[in-house]
């Protein structure tokens, strides 16, 4: 399942992907404030790292960039994703609940909300193309280019432990990664734990964007295109559409 959210606003980050979180919490939290608890939190008011069943882009329809910002013309769009109904239902009613929206020094307005439905994959191999880039990084952290040997076992680890967080099980079957028209994006992102851990202000990740060929199992392909691909999908990263 899919929510298309149509925004109207004047002005918006570049830096958005603390704003999406932001704005899902907030939407969640105003249908039930346990329920966003229980996706965010422990027990001990920590963050709860856990692998979430969403992912969820942007696209920002005509603009002028200044700077660190967009000056918006048109309209920005909001993609979420998930296979999880309980999730997408709560985050649909709390925004069509709650039209006016407001981060740092950002004011946003929900004009439409839209359930959409993926395509269903019905082969072996299929198509796909980013809607938000693609983060794969490796057991220490690190980014993993493209072309890297080890990004197709990292690729698939994610992948595995996506599917497991969700249904309870990983994959059916090994995923053959083929880049088809993949380009580098480095993307720049604010996060207050890294600035707090590392007295830096942006943390930067080497991701990837464009399409690319996916061989494996039909059910695994299916579920991964509603929960996304890769690392950090929760803050705006790994959505794809069926070609």
């Amino acid at each position: 399942m899919k929510l298309i959210v149509k925004i109207q606003c004047d002005k918006f980050p570049i830096m958005y992907q603390m704003l999406g979180v932001s704005l899902i919490k907030q939407a969640l939290g105003s249908t039930s404030s346990t329920y966003c608890d229980q996706l965010y939190k422990f027990e001990d008011n920590k963050s709860n790292k856990k692998a979430k069943n969403f992912c969820f882009a942007f696209k920002v329809v005509d603009y002028k960039l200044q700077k660190e910002e967009f000056d918006v013309k048109g309209e920005v769009v909001l993609i979420i994703s998930s296979p999880d109904n309980e999730f997408m239902l709560r985050v649909y009613n709390g925004l069509i609940q709650n039209r006016n929206f407001k981060y740092n020094n950002y004011e946003l307005n929900i004009k439409n909300v839209f359930i959409k439905d993926h395509k269903t994959c019905r082969r072996l191999q299929v198509v796909l193309k980013t809607q938000s880039p693609i983060w794969i990084k490796n057991n220490v952290g690190q980014s993993v280019e493209i072309d890297d040997a080890e990004y197709q076992k990292e690729f698939n680890y994610i992948c595995d432990k996506v599917l497991e967080a969700y249904r309870g099980y990983g994959l059916r079957s090994e995923l053959n990664f083929e880049p088809v028209n993949m380009r580098r994006k480095v993307v720049k992102q604010y996060i207050r734990e890294f600035k707090d851990a590392t007295n830096k202000d942006i943390f930067y990740t080497n991701c990837y964007e464009g399409i690319f060929k996916l061989y494996g199992d039909v059910d695994d392909i299916n579920d991964l295109i509603q929960l996304g691909f890769g690392f950090k999908r929760s803050q705006g990263y790994g959505l794809v559409e069926l070609l």
